[in-house]
């Protein structure tokens, strides 16, 4: 039987289907600026449209303001440093013309409470080899294996967010 996601969601990441709360973004390029559709006349605003890897699967985001400060604070304006880079997703309800919406934000892992350099490699392997998981059995089963570089992450409340489709956050503390 097809399997339609792909087909609903577009070649846009959306709220519900590929974003969800902890889904992990890997930016594939720097992506370009394009005058805003909902405007048409020539002040019309720019919005940054990249391209990003979610579960596997290309797919565009438009970040908004809020995700740009964390993304740029993190790791500088030039999106040229973003690629390579992965980020977390997290949504929340706002008000967007007129109606209640869920929200999604992007967080840079590198700021997730995360200072020394053998941390950061740390974060990126785990999440790497959480992202390998096809389910929550093969997730725990990973999780077990590297619990020694998990519990070497001392930072306080220092979070690394699992693969989307399980939707779990995991928390270390040290």
């Amino acid at each position: 039987m097809p399997d339609v996601k792909n087909l609903l969601e577009g070649k846009f990441a959306k709220v519900g289907y590929s974003l969800v709360e902890g889904a992990v973004v890997t930016f594939l390029g720097e992506g370009k600026l394009e005058k805003s559709s909902f405007d048409d006349d020539d002040n019309a605003d720019e919005r940054l449209t990249i391209p990003v890897e979610i579960n596997g699967e290309k797919k565009l985001i438009t970040p908004n303001m809020t995700s740009m400060r964390d993304l740029s604070e993190g790791w500088g304006t030039d999106t040229k440093g973003w690629v390579g880079k992965k980020a977390t997703v997290s949504l929340e309800k706002k008000r967007v013309f007129g109606q209640s919406k869920q929200v999604a934000f992007y967080h840079p892992v590198e700021t997730l409470g995360i200072k020394s350099e053998g941390e950061k490699q740390s974060v990126d392997r785990i999440i790497e080899a959480m992202e390998q998981c096809p389910n929550l059995a093969e997730l725990e089963k990973v999780v077990g294996e590297m619990s020694k570089e998990i519990s070497a992450l001392n930072e306080a409340d220092t979070k690394i967010f699992l693969h989307e489709k399980h939707n779990v956050e995991l928390k270390f503390n040290a």
